[in-house]
């Protein structure tokens, strides 16, 4: 029984760890010199580029990538605490924190900055500062809030990178 429950979590590390790999055929991606890019941990394996980015909302914080990176990103896995990501800009980390990479069906909140990609048949990806999406308490406001206001000037960098970039909804 041990060997069997062995083997099935070393399976899911491995697709996990592997997600970067999903999608090399139609596009070998470095990682940028300059710019931004976003890679999942521990594999530092790259998830996705600037270039990648069509465009991010600056109500909604949904980021729309092209067709290529949204099936790259459709192969990850999602899984909250043990899978996530660093962004850069530049070769630089962005944000200090790791970013954990969570979708629809996870069950736990987070309330940390969060890769999120919604269930649906078409995914949405959005970076948020916690997880549920829907806040329906005041002190789990209160403390997303907080750990916003830690990262106000990394928050500001991205968007202001982005805007540059000609790739903010507002």
């Amino acid at each position: 029984m041990k060997t069997l429950i062995f083997l099935i979590l070393e399976g899911l590390a491995l697709f996990t760890v592997s997600c970067g790999q999903a999608g090399k055929e139609e596009e070998s991606k470095e990682r940028p010199a300059i710019g931004l890019y976003a890679e999942v941990i521990p594999a530092k394996e790259l998830l996705f580029a600037e270039d990648d980015i069509i465009s991010f909302n600056l109500a909604t914080r949904e980021i729309i990538f092209t067709d290529v990176a949204a099936k790259r990103l459709s192969s990850c896995s999602f899984d909250g605490y043990s899978t996530s990501m660093n962004l850069f800009l530049n070769g630089e980390r962005l944000f200090k924190s790791a970013i954990y990479l969570v979708c629809g069906f996870s069950s736990f909140r987070i309330d940390d900055l969060v890769f999120y990609r919604s269930v649906e048949e078409d995914s949405r990806y959005y970076l948020n500062d916690g997880y549920p999406l829907d806040i329906y308490s005041d002190e789990i406001r209160k403390i997303r809030e907080k750990n916003a206001q830690k990262r106000k000037i990394e928050w500001n960098t991205f968007v202001d990178h982005l805007s540059k970039a000609d790739k903010i909804i507002k």
